[in-house]
């Protein structure tokens, strides 16, 4: 599952969770969203302790990005490469 489906479900889903609707609860909301993310952006975000929603699902938004084109990149190279030998 992508970020940006996961976000869509977690908020679609915690709409029927007062506490995470409530003015104090921006820090539970991040740990509980940090805790259903995939181990390795889990991994990356994590040690930053980032305590506001908009700005956790950003950081892992462009990371999922950043993975996605990291991953197309070397398996063109890897295509292309074997085409050469």
């Amino acid at each position: 599952m992508y970020v940006a489906d996961y976000v869509a479900k977690f908020e679609e889903l915690s709409r029927f969770c007062p506490h995470y609707n409530a003015v104090g609860a921006e820090v539970s909301k991040c740990v509980k969203f940090e805790r259903g993310l995939q181990p390795d952006i889990k991994q990356f975000i994590g040690f930053h302790e980032i305590q506001m929603f908009p700005l956790l699902f950003n950081k892992c938004r462009i990371y999922d990005e950043d993975s996605k084109a990291r991953a197309s990149y070397y398996k063109v190279g890897t295509i292309f490469q074997e085409t050469l030998v």
